[in-house]
């Protein structure tokens, strides 16, 4: 029988991959526990006795979620712009005689 050589990546692809796959499993498990903090979350209002509780706690908490994560991407693009200007200044200051 004939067999099929498998086509190899180049070493500098296989790690990328490699890589990126275990991003995907990190981000995968830490989707699961802030699913499963939600889930709880909300059954504690059942299980406490109001039932608007869990909806509350979860809209309260989801939101503050989303406030931090859009305060954390603009924090950062203002740190990579500011990293970029100084780099140029001080690149301009190294040139100037």
């Amino acid at each position: 029988m004939h067999r099929q050589h498998r086509q190899r990546f180049a070493h500098k692809d296989a790690i990328t991959l490699w890589q990126a796959r275990e991003v995907s499993r990190v981000q995968s498990v830490l989707r699961g526990l802030l699913s499963l903090f939600f889930v709880l979350e909300f059954l504690t209002g059942f299980v406490v006795g109001h039932w608007w509780v869990g909806p509350v706690l979860v809209a309260i908490h989801g939101a503050l979620l989303w406030c931090l994560r859009w305060c954390l991407w603009w924090a950062m693009r203002w740190l990579h712009r500011g990293l970029w200007w100084g780099l140029d200044h001080v690149q301009e200051s190294w040139r100037a005689p």
